[in-house]
């Protein structure tokens, strides 16, 4: 019986130095949990979820324009025969150009920022108008600068008297031929320009300077950026300023004619053709964005409702359901419009897609 006692106690003893080691490691475990939480995320967790993050048609024609600047390097003829080269788009009736043009960026600089700038301002775009919609703006919107930019040059080289002028961008340097294109630059401006044409006195920042500025100038500073990256080039500020003249005539003359409605982009989603590609990640739909706005619709209701309980601020209520109402009038009216004018974007302090980095932890 002693024995057994003393077998109890000793077992006893045991288990509460257990229960003490397991407690201080679960604590050290606890601690050490913390302490990785608090670390910042790896690189290459950052690069995945900025991956993530992008949506489809910016990742896809991403690829596509460091595909065809890797090639470009080593094979000089990709650039000669895709690049807009007024000469050839009209008296050698070569009009691919005009279509192909965008997919050519020759200069590393402009790789760099074009990329940096497009995908901030196309992502937020793309999500709220939704991948088939951005789509038909990006291509409508390359096709028409490009026909005023060959219609630019030619009318400059007439006046000048001078052919060799619409050859544009080719030089020789020792026994290779040298062609320089802007690839995104043109289309990029169009859209920041289109963007800030709708809110002018929005208060934004370039890149990643503290400084805000109103919205209307940030166009203008983005094209000198651009100006001094390309310095010895005069032919691609000239195409690219053709991109800020275009949405000046998109935004006061022709927003009203080239509106693409959600009836045509929802039977385009649902055809045999295009189905397939709603199951691709990152591709943003009609039905994902009218869901996004019903949501948002009875959230604004619901805050509705709590702000009229309050008796001691009906007249604030009264304001404030007012406000709500009229905002949810605006949007029905852009949803029912299908409007793909640039309006119908606003311009907010931190875009759309800075937003979702800083919730996914890739910016403070």
């Amino acid at each position: 019986m002693k024995i057994a006692s003393i077998n109890q106690i000793a077992s006893s003893l045991s288990n509460k130095k257990n229960k003490k080691v397991k407690s201080v490691s679960s604590m050290k475990e606890k601690k050490m949990k913390i302490v990785s939480e608090k670390e910042p995320a790896s690189i290459k967790v950052n690069i995945i979820k900025l991956y993530n993050i992008v949506p489809f048609f910016i990742k896809f024609i991403s690829f596509l324009t460091i595909l065809f600047f890797i090639l470009s390097i080593f094979l000089k003829e990709i650039p000669f025969y895709l690049s807009n080269i007024p000469l050839y788009t009209i008296f050698h009736c070569q009009l691919w150009r005009i279509a192909s043009s965008f997919l050519i960026t020759t200069n590393i600089f402009n790789v760099i920022l074009g990329l940096i700038f497009w995908t901030r301002e196309g992502s937020s775009m793309e999500t709220r108008l939704g991948t088939f919609k951005y789509i038909f703006i990006f291509l409508i919107n390359n096709f028409l600068i490009q026909i005023l930019y060959t219609l630019i040059i030619s009318l400059i080289a007439l006046i000048l008297q001078s052919k060799d002028f619409m050859e544009k961008k080719i030089y020789e340097k020792g026994n290779k031929l040298i062609i320089e294109n802007c690839g995104l630059w043109p289309a990029i401006m169009c859209e920041l320009t289109l963007l800030c044409l709708s809110n002018p006195n929005t208060k934004v920042k370039f890149l990643f300077i503290p400084y805000e500025f109103s919205a209307k100038y940030y166009p203008l500073i983005v094209y000198i950026v651009f100006c001094l990256v390309n310095v010895f080039n005069y032919y691609n500020d000239i195409e690219v300023f053709m991109g800020i003249i275009f949405a000046f005539i998109y935004h006061f003359f022709l927003k009203n004619y080239l509106n693409i409605t959600d009836k045509f982009i929802e039977k385009l989603e649902k055809s045999l053709c295009c189905g397939w590609m709603l199951k691709i990640t990152g591709f943003v739909s009609v039905n994902h964005i009218n869901n996004k706005f019903a949501v948002e619709q009875t959230n604004q209701r619901m805050s509705e409702q709590n702000i009229s309980l309050n008796k001691s601020n009906r007249k604030k209520a009264k304001i404030s359901r007012a406000n709500m109402e009229r905002s949810i009038k605006i949007n029905r009216d852009y949803s029912n419009r299908g409007d793909n004018s640039m309006l119908s974007i606003s311009i907010p302090q931190t875009s759309i897609f800075e937003q979702s980095l800083r919730k996914n932890g890739i910016f403070p």
